[in-house]
């Protein structure tokens, strides 16, 4: 009777050990991630310190400018001038 009792209490133990005292959903999610992110950024105030500092709003001429060049730079695609001929069979 003893060692039953001893089995079942250390059972419940093994059982209820495997309870977290903190939820999953109370855990911060993507913590790592930040954490990477600013120990990878060398200076955070570099564009405040260089004068380029991004601006929230996009004037409307600059952003034609850049859509045209953006759709202009891609340029024409380039032919394949050597084509890899694969026969399976014969």
């Amino acid at each position: 009777m003893n060692k039953i009792t001893i089995a079942i209490t250390t059972l419940l133990a093994i059982w209820l050990s495997g309870c977290s005292s903190t939820p999953q959903h109370s855990m911060e999610m993507g913590g790592s991630v930040n954490q990477m992110i600013s120990m990878q950024t060398l200076n955070p105030d570099a564009p405040l310190e260089n004068g380029t500092e991004l601006k929230s709003d996009l004037d409307g001429q600059i952003g034609e400018n850049i859509l045209h060049t953006y759709r202009t730079s891609t340029g024409e695609p380039e032919k394949v001038q050597n084509e890899i001929k694969i026969s399976i069979g014969n």
